[in-house]
């Protein structure tokens, strides 16, 4: 039992290395190619170091922005809603972002209607806990 749960603690160590491993690899190879992007996009071959910078920082922007679209649609399929349902977008504009979220989701329920009302009719907010325990396996994720 004891060498069981040995075998399984290394194999799991051995998973959780090889995964962060592959997860820095990838994450290289996407910057490369923001990269090589961002300067074609601004018309450039060398960049200099304060141009570096604005490309970090844009890289930076576009992650965070990928990643809680990323947890925006788990928390929504954990939800029960659909994958196209739409969510709102933080531009920094709360404003503009209400109400093109409100715009999108009347859209939404306007293309499906009958959809929606099944949503509405067996709709649950999950709990505290629910949504505590998703975010936690999105953070896990993202590491």
């Amino acid at each position: 039992m004891k060498a069981m749960k040995r075998t399984i603690l290394v194999g799991a160590s051995m998973f959780a290395l090889i995964s962060g491993v592959s997860a820095q690899v990838d994450n290289t190879q996407d910057f490369e190619a923001f990269q090589a992007d961002w300067k074609k996009s601004h018309n450039m071959v060398e960049i200099n170091p304060a141009q570096y910078e604005q490309m970090k920082t844009d890289w930076y922007q576009l992650k965070s922005t990928n990643e809680r679209a990323t947890e925006i649609a788990y928390e929504a399929q954990f939800r029960g809603l659909p994958a196209d349902f739409p969510f709102k977008k933080d531009t920094g504009n709360a404003v503009a972002d209400e109400d093109a979220y409100q715009l999108e989701k009347a859209l939404w329920i306007e293309n499906n209607k009958e959809l929606y009302e099944q949503m509405m009719s067996k709709t649950v907010a999950p709990t505290k806990e629910q949504l505590e325990e998703r975010r936690q396996v999105l953070n896990n994720q993202n590491k």
